[in-house]
């Protein structure tokens, strides 16, 4: 028997249990793939932030990962008598163009998601490649690097996307605030 095996899911939200009283808000990029880590991400997690590609391909594969992670998050949460939720938890367009089959997964992603499709996403740009190809952000890249007209629209399209995601989580911890309050008042 492996000591802390049974838990194993908790290890990604044991690490961040050191680290979070230092931070309001601590964003964990992952790659779509099955696996421990996103496993234990997924279940440290408080919201979720899930890009949908522009491509009926990818974006298919997303939907399937996001149907078989909530499965087997769910199970999870049964076989341990919690309850799991994210909140927020939104889908929002990445890689983004005007193409007819972008165009037609924005449509469709519209209808299948709803209200947790948010229309802020980041679009295809040359200023993300770049950043990523130098394991940076947007922010960290300079017009040295990338057209100057590329990077302010990327710059902008992630201060645009970042504003309404914190605008998201903040109106959820208004929520809890005001839910603790009201359980507050009715033990008084």
């Amino acid at each position: 028997k492996v000591e802390g095996a049974p838990d194993f899911y908790r290890l990604f939200d044991a690490a961040l249990d050191e680290i979070e009283d230092r931070y309001d808000i601590i964003v964990v990029d992952t790659a779509p793939a099955f696996s421990f880590l996103a496993l234990n991400v997924l279940w440290a997690a408080n919201a979720l932030l899930i890009p949908l590609p522009p491509s009926f391909p990818d974006f298919s594969a997303t939907v399937d990962f996001c149907a078989m992670s909530g499965d087997l998050v769910q199970a999870l949460s049964r076989l341990k008598g919690m309850n799991k939720r994210w909140s927020p938890c939104v889908f929002t367009h990445s890689r983004s163009d005007n193409s007819g089959s972008a165009n037609m997964v924005r449509e469709f992603s519209s209808h299948l998601f709803g209200k947790y499709r948010i229309d802020q996403g980041l679009p295809k740009s040359s200023a993300y490649e770049a950043a990523l190809s130098q394991m940076r952000s947007v922010y960290e890249v300079t017009s040295h690097d990338v057209d100057s007209r590329a990077l302010n629209r990327a710059r902008d399209a992630s201060d645009q996307l970042a504003s309404r995601l914190i605008g998201l989580i903040e109106a959820e911890w208004a929520q809890q605030v005001r839910m603790a309050n009201e359980m507050e008042a009715t033990h008084e």
